[in-house]
């Protein structure tokens, strides 16, 4: 759909992803390549599947990948947002609930973390 979405002359694609932990690290570079003087990039929906700290770890990663791209990708929003613990009918969600108490998944916290320190400088890394 990139070359519709360039024909339309769209000014963002958007993507989503509900990939595997691995997939999220092997994907950190996946924003380096992609054409700069084509649409941009919203990625609507990203999570890996599971809510555990591996899981936010490898999004962590991912994230740097978006952050170094940020001419390219110019919105991004994590999966899905609440769950109820006593109904829980997907994974990962970012924040749980209950009728007594709230709490951030790993995930949650990585989302936090991110918004709260903002990178101003890239520093090159293998």
């Amino acid at each position: 759909m990139w070359q519709f979405a360039r024909d339309q002359k769209a000014d963002l694609v958007d993507e989503h992803y509900y990939n595997d932990p691995s997939w999220f690290l092997a994907d950190n570079h996946r924003y380096d390549t992609y054409d700069r003087s084509g649409p941009h990039v919203f990625v609507g929906e990203y999570a890996s599947k599971g809510n555990t700290y591996w899981n936010a770890l490898t999004e962590a990663s991912y994230l740097t990948g978006i952050e170094r791209n940020s001419d390219v990708v110019e919105l991004a929003s994590y999966a899905l947002l609440l769950s109820n613990v006593d109904y829980v009918n997907w994974t990962p969600d970012l924040i749980w609930f209950d009728n007594d108490q709230v709490y951030g998944s790993p995930s949650y916290y990585v989302q936090r973390m991110f918004s709260r320190n903002v990178g101003d400088t890239v520093l090159p890394s293998t």
